[in-house]
């Protein structure tokens, strides 16, 4: 870049920075009037709501205190003119620098993993377990939807962008996933599958994702083997089923050691980018995000130590490529968050109240527990000697580490210590679906553990049939016939059946009038008033605010709900409801629903007061 270039340069950013800091000290030392007078003039309607006084007054202390800093870092260009303009021709230099490194490295990364017609089976064969990972999750994408979907929907993907991704006054709300939900049901409506489809999508993914991962780690055989397992395992598939974060987190995870597995050996900038913004995007939807980026760069950082890494680095070179890596996560992650900390504050994004650290003896309880739950719930729908035949693969991935890997400190090891050391630190409740983001690593690790081993012996003896493709065909056969035999089961005909919630409002769809209203308690609340707005029927009947002639009643006996227990929630006085007239009209499984007529006189006697 040329003198004159940088001086010109120079010069517009002091004249950016002096007018700037003066805009905001001159706007914001008005009064609130003078300023939403200005404001208004600039919106079509003459009035622009969103700028209120909460919002100035919250705006005014950070706006001056910016406006003071800009005006006088323009003051100090002017002042140290030949030494800030040699600074920004160094930076400017930087940054070309870094530009054409960063294309150089993309291009080296697409040159590398073009196709080739070498590899044409391989592409069949992932396509295929790819295919199959979608059409799983597809058969299962419009099952019932369930509280915990249809309680973040309801409360915070179905609110306007601006809303959804700034409210996090609870940590249901998976920000990320949030958003995409509702770009997805804006475009495609409320169906349980537009619901669900930005989980489905990322859910499929993780299969062939996985491939990446465990051929750069071992061969092409534990690969296949692992990417097929991924795509038909059974809890990975209802996850990826579920309207929540736990699949992107899932997809994120798996992407990220995708990224360090390339980067241990090659140093490539836009692989290291690509690693921040996953990472950055991870948090961004679940800060549990945090065990797989820990247990990553936990990897990355004793194999810097040992120096079992690429020639392109040294062992402090990595490091420092893993501190600036981190830094730009933290930073990236901030600035995604920062809607969230505006308007929810600082506190609720870092710490809530559902998270509590628990005295030593408590959490030792707490995690013979969920160590129950996980086997369980990893093991679901898998048959026992699948779930032997994973653990033993485990076991072998690890105590035969250096036999089928170059590395020296094994991933799974890592990862293990570095979640062992975390949870003892801060001793969260660690329940069973926080470790998604762990098991399709956990499955790539099981087949490694069997197949690798076999591949060694076929070579070693010259054997002439390949016993690592006997067994990876022998249990992918195994988990495909246990999946297919669970979609079967679970629709008939591969036809979703309404389970009670959407049968009970399609039961009161036709009855429903404008003068009624609806009465009911959690946890059944929120999913009904899901299908009600599916359905069409107007929110209006939820609204126990306002007059009514007839009330519905739904008690759910699952939940151990009375009549009475109904009422008392409802805080509604039993002596506006003729009980003369109560009578149940349906049963739907637990649900029952009953009607009553309303004493009219009363009810209007009432509503005249308010």
């Amino acid at each position: 870049m040329t003198s004159k270039s940088v001086k010109w340069t120079w010069g517009l950013l002091v004249i950016f920075l002096l007018l700037a800091g003066i805009f905001c000290l001159a706007v914001f030392s008005q009064p609130f009037s003078n300023v939403k007078s200005i404001v208004d003039n600039l919106s079509r309607d003459g009035n622009l709501e969103s700028f209120n006084t909460a919002l100035f007054t919250r705006l005014k202390r950070p706006m001056l205190f910016s406006g003071a800093v800009l005006l006088l870092a323009g003051f100090f260009a002017l002042w140290q003119r030949a030494a800030t303009q040699t600074w920004l021709e160094h930076l400017i230099r930087k940054i070309i620098e870094l530009s054409g490194r960063l294309a150089a490295d993309t291009r080296s990364l697409v040159h590398q993993y073009r196709p080739r017609k070498s590899n044409l089976t391989i592409y069949i064969l992932l396509a295929g377990i790819t295919l199959f990972a979608t059409l799983t999750r597809v058969v299962f994408i419009s099952r019932p939807m369930r509280h915990d979907e249809t309680y973040t929907f309801m409360t915070f993907a179905s609110l306007p962008l601006r809303y959804a991704i700034a409210d996090y006054t609870l940590p249901n709300n998976h920000i990320f996933h949030t958003l995409l939900v509702n770009l997805s049901t804006n475009l495609l409506g409320i169906h349980p599958w537009a619901v669900r489809l930005p989980a489905a999508v990322a859910g499929a993914l993780v299969a062939p994702l996985g491939y990446l991962f465990a051929h750069r780690q071992y061969d092409r055989h534990t690969a296949l083997l692992g990417a097929a397992l991924i795509a038909a395992y059974p809890i990975l598939i209802k996850y990826a089923t579920s309207a929540r974060g736990y699949s992107l987190i899932t997809f994120f995870s798996i992407g990220i050691f995708v990224c360090g597995a390339y980067l241990k050996h090659k140093k490539n900038l836009a692989v290291w980018l690509l690693l921040i913004l996953l990472s950055a995007l991870g948090f961004y939807t679940i800060p549990i995000m945090l065990y797989p980026v820990g247990a990553l760069f936990t990897w990355l950082f004793f194999s810097a130590l040992l120096k079992d890494i690429g020639e392109a680095y040294t062992p402090t070179g990595m490091i420092k490529y893993l501190i600036f890596a981190g830094l730009g996560i933290i930073l990236l992650t901030f600035l995604f968050y920062l809607p969230a900390i505006r308007y929810s504050g600082l506190k609720a994004v870092l710490g809530n109240d559902y998270i509590i650290r628990s005295n030593w003896n408590e959490y030792i309880q707490i995690l013979s527990s969920r160590w129950f739950d996980l086997k369980k719930e990893w093991n679901l729908d898998v048959p026992a000697a699948g779930s032997i035949l994973l653990v033993v693969g485990f076991l072998f991935s690890i105590l035969l580490n250096r036999q089928i890997t170059s590395d020296k400190i094994p991933v799974q090891l890592a990862a293990l210590v570095f979640i062992a050391v975390e949870l003892s630190i801060h001793r969260p409740n660690p329940w069973s679906r926080i470790w998604q983001s762990i098991l399709p690593l956990y499955l790539i690790w099981g087949a490694a553990g069997w197949l690798a081993p076999l591949e060694h012996l076929k070579q070693k003896y010259a054997w002439k049939i390949n016993p690592a493709r006997v067994l990876a065909a022998a249990g992918v056969l195994l988990l495909v016939g246990a999946s297919v035999s669970r979609s079967l089961a679970y629709y008939p005909g591969l036809q979703p059946q309404p389970e009670e919630v959407e049968q009970t409002v399609i039961f009161l769809k036709d009855r429903l009038q404008n003068d009624d209203i609806v009465l009911m308690e959690p946890p059944r609340d929120v999913p009904i008033e899901y299908y009600a707005r599916l359905y069409e029927i107007p929110s209006e009947v939820f609204n126990r605010a306002r007059p009514f002639k007839r009330v519905f009643i739904i008690v759910d006996r699952d939940s151990k709900q009375t009549l009475d227990s109904v009422f008392a929630y409802n805080g509604s006085e039993t002596y506006f409801y003729r009980l003369d007239t109560l009578q149940m009209i349906g049963q739907f499984r637990d649900l029952d629903i009953y009607i009553c007529d309303a004493n009219w006189e009363l009810v209007q006697e009432e509503f005249s007061k308010k």
